[in-house]
């Protein structure tokens, strides 16, 4: 599959500020949507910090590698899901290449980002994109 991915509503991103917001454990400082509420914003942070961290065992660009640099918004969870989301499809042949996986990594996270897109509860073991996701050995080679 080719991705070039729409262009986004705000091509700068959302509008963010650091903003404090209560946790269980006490008070936290994160960047988040300035239009966003306090509940809004806690139940992202509560999202992403259940996510699965779990990358395919192929060699993944740079951009998509779970070492490289998170964007910080909202705790690096839409980042780290649009990241790890476009690594798989990209290890499952979802794409036609690396370059289209890294954009949709970024048309995802921008999505995500400026709450055009919200994602669902995952299962507790963490969502798949594809039953083989689950068996390395059945992974197809990635394109370079």
């Amino acid at each position: 599959m080719r991705f070039a991915g729409p262009a986004p509503l705000n091509a700068s991103g959302p509008v963010a500020g650091r903003r404090k917001i209560e946790r269980a454990g006490g008070e936290i400082e994160v960047l988040a949507p300035i239009a966003w509420t306090s509940p809004r914003v806690e139940s992202w942070l509560d999202w992403a910090a259940g996510l699965p961290a779990d990358y395919p065992p192929i060699d993944l660009p740079a951009a998509l590698r779970p070492d490289a640099p998170v964007d910080p918004l909202l705790g690096g969870g839409p980042a780290r899901h649009a990241r790890r989301t476009a690594a798989w499809g990209l290890a499952l042949g979802v794409f036609d290449d690396a370059d289209a996986a890294v954009a949709f990594d970024r048309a995802l996270f921008a999505a995500l980002g400026d709450g055009r897109l919200a994602p669902g509860v995952e299962r507790p073991s963490g969502a798949r994109l594809h039953p083989l996701a689950d068996d390395p050995s059945a992974l197809p080679a990635a394109a370079p």
